[in-house]
Protein backbone atom coordinates (compact mmCIF):
# COMPACT_ATOMS: atom_id res chain seq x y z
CA UNK A 1 0.00 0.00 0.00
CA UNK A 2 1.28 3.62 -0.79
CA UNK A 3 1.60 6.56 1.34
CA UNK A 4 -1.35 8.89 1.07
CA UNK A 5 0.33 12.38 0.07
CA UNK A 6 -1.52 15.54 -0.64
CA UNK A 7 -1.14 14.49 -4.27
CA UNK A 8 -2.49 11.48 -4.16
CA UNK A 9 -5.01 11.79 -1.20
CA UNK A 10 -8.07 9.53 -0.93
CA UNK A 11 -11.47 11.25 -0.66
CA UNK A 12 -13.36 10.31 2.26
CA UNK A 13 -16.84 11.75 0.93
CA UNK A 14 -18.39 12.29 -2.71
CA UNK A 15 -17.93 16.04 -1.86
CA UNK A 16 -14.35 16.21 -1.15
CA UNK A 17 -14.10 13.47 -4.42
CA UNK A 18 -15.86 15.94 -6.91
CA UNK A 19 -13.32 19.00 -5.25
CA UNK A 20 -10.37 16.69 -5.94
CA UNK A 21 -11.50 16.03 -9.74
CA UNK A 22 -12.36 19.50 -10.41
CA UNK A 23 -8.71 20.74 -9.23
CA UNK A 24 -7.19 17.86 -11.63
CA UNK A 25 -9.73 17.78 -14.75
CA UNK A 26 -11.97 20.75 -14.76
CA UNK A 27 -12.88 20.77 -17.97
CA UNK A 28 -13.47 16.99 -18.22
CA UNK A 29 -17.00 15.90 -18.17
CA UNK A 30 -18.56 15.22 -14.52
CA UNK A 31 -22.23 14.65 -15.33
CA UNK A 32 -23.83 13.79 -18.56
CA UNK A 33 -27.68 13.39 -19.12
CA UNK A 34 -28.59 12.27 -22.62
CA UNK A 35 -31.17 13.49 -24.51
CA UNK A 36 -32.91 10.58 -24.79
CA UNK A 37 -32.97 10.80 -20.45
CA UNK A 38 -33.84 15.10 -21.04
CA UNK A 39 -37.04 13.83 -23.24
CA UNK A 40 -38.82 13.18 -19.91
CA UNK A 41 -38.34 16.32 -18.98
CA UNK A 42 -39.34 18.42 -22.31
CA UNK A 43 -42.01 20.85 -23.06
CA UNK A 44 -44.55 19.55 -25.54
CA UNK A 45 -42.92 20.95 -28.87
CA UNK A 46 -39.43 21.48 -27.11
CA UNK A 47 -36.65 18.93 -28.83
CA UNK A 48 -34.36 17.68 -25.93
CA UNK A 49 -30.98 18.04 -25.45
CA UNK A 50 -27.99 16.59 -23.74
CA UNK A 51 -27.27 18.30 -20.39
CA UNK A 52 -23.22 18.31 -19.75
CA UNK A 53 -21.28 19.36 -17.14
CA UNK A 54 -17.64 19.73 -16.83
CA UNK A 55 -15.92 19.24 -13.26
CA UNK A 56 -15.45 23.45 -13.23
CA UNK A 57 -18.86 24.14 -13.63
CA UNK A 58 -20.58 21.53 -11.09
CA UNK A 59 -18.07 22.72 -8.88
CA UNK A 60 -19.17 26.07 -8.99
CA UNK A 61 -22.33 25.22 -8.61
CA UNK A 62 -22.24 22.91 -5.40
CA UNK A 63 -19.56 25.26 -4.17
CA UNK A 64 -22.69 28.13 -4.27
CA UNK A 65 -25.31 25.65 -3.41
CA UNK A 66 -23.15 25.10 -0.14
CA UNK A 67 -22.97 28.95 0.55
CA UNK A 68 -26.70 29.11 0.27
CA UNK A 69 -27.63 25.73 2.32
CA UNK A 70 -24.67 26.91 4.97
CA UNK A 71 -26.55 30.33 5.42
CA UNK A 72 -29.83 28.16 6.57
CA UNK A 73 -28.34 26.75 9.93
CA UNK A 74 -29.93 23.48 9.35
CA UNK A 75 -28.37 20.67 10.24
CA UNK A 76 -28.66 16.67 10.35
CA UNK A 77 -30.72 15.38 7.72
CA UNK A 78 -32.96 17.34 4.68
CA UNK A 79 -35.14 15.11 2.26
CA UNK A 80 -34.98 16.41 -1.38
CA UNK A 81 -38.21 16.11 -3.31
CA UNK A 82 -36.68 16.56 -6.62
CA UNK A 83 -36.42 15.16 -9.67
CA UNK A 84 -33.37 13.27 -11.13
CA UNK A 85 -31.52 16.16 -12.35
CA UNK A 86 -28.87 18.02 -12.27
CA UNK A 87 -30.23 19.89 -9.42
CA UNK A 88 -30.18 16.47 -7.34
CA UNK A 89 -26.46 16.26 -7.69
CA UNK A 90 -26.03 19.64 -7.08
CA UNK A 91 -28.00 20.05 -3.88
CA UNK A 92 -26.66 16.10 -2.46
CA UNK A 93 -23.50 17.21 -2.96
CA UNK A 94 -23.83 20.90 -1.53
CA UNK A 95 -25.53 18.83 1.89
CA UNK A 96 -23.01 16.56 2.05
CA UNK A 97 -19.97 19.01 2.05
CA UNK A 98 -21.99 20.63 5.10
CA UNK A 99 -22.32 17.13 6.75
CA UNK A 100 -26.32 16.88 6.10
CA UNK A 101 -27.37 14.15 5.45
CA UNK A 102 -29.98 13.17 2.55
CA UNK A 103 -33.44 11.79 2.25
CA UNK A 104 -33.82 11.34 -1.28
CA UNK A 105 -37.93 11.44 -1.73
CA UNK A 106 -39.59 10.72 -5.21
CA UNK A 107 -41.28 13.46 -6.55
CA UNK A 108 -44.12 11.82 -7.97
CA UNK A 109 -44.76 9.90 -4.68
CA UNK A 110 -48.97 10.67 -3.69
CA UNK A 111 -49.02 13.55 -1.49
CA UNK A 112 -50.45 11.05 1.49
CA UNK A 113 -47.45 9.21 1.41
CA UNK A 114 -44.77 11.75 1.75
CA UNK A 115 -45.15 12.29 5.22
CA UNK A 116 -44.23 8.59 6.22
CA UNK A 117 -40.39 9.67 4.84
CA UNK A 118 -40.75 12.81 6.76
CA UNK A 119 -41.84 11.94 10.26
CA UNK A 120 -39.68 8.57 10.07
CA UNK A 121 -36.56 10.41 8.44
CA UNK A 122 -36.18 12.26 11.17
CA UNK A 123 -35.73 15.19 9.08
CA UNK A 124 -35.59 18.80 9.14
CA UNK A 125 -36.53 20.97 6.39
CA UNK A 126 -37.13 19.80 3.13
CA UNK A 127 -36.46 21.11 -0.68
CA UNK A 128 -37.95 20.31 -3.48
CA UNK A 129 -37.68 22.32 -7.62
CA UNK A 130 -39.84 25.07 -8.24
CA UNK A 131 -41.46 23.96 -10.66
CA UNK A 132 -41.47 20.16 -10.15
CA UNK A 133 -45.31 20.19 -8.89
CA UNK A 134 -48.34 21.19 -10.72
CA UNK A 135 -49.95 24.37 -9.28
CA UNK A 136 -52.77 21.92 -8.07
CA UNK A 137 -51.28 19.78 -6.21
CA UNK A 138 -48.65 22.19 -4.56
CA UNK A 139 -51.63 23.80 -2.93
CA UNK A 140 -53.75 20.67 -1.92
CA UNK A 141 -50.56 19.09 -0.31
CA UNK A 142 -51.48 18.85 3.38
CA UNK A 143 -48.16 17.97 4.55
CA UNK A 144 -46.96 20.74 2.96
CA UNK A 145 -48.39 23.12 5.57
CA UNK A 146 -46.94 21.05 8.37
CA UNK A 147 -42.99 20.83 7.00
CA UNK A 148 -41.00 24.41 5.70
CA UNK A 149 -40.35 25.04 1.95
CA UNK A 150 -36.51 25.22 0.52
CA UNK A 151 -35.46 26.01 -2.64
CA UNK A 152 -31.51 27.22 -2.72
CA UNK A 153 -31.50 25.61 -6.33
CA UNK A 154 -29.26 28.57 -7.57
Amino acid sequence: MSKVTATNHIPTSPREALAQSAAKFPRHEALHIPATACAHYASEGNVPAAISLSYEKLEAAVTRGTEIWAGTGINGRVALVLENRVDFFVQWLALNALGISVIPINHEMPDEEIPYYLEHGKRSPYARSLNMLSASRTSAAPWKRRYPWLAPSR
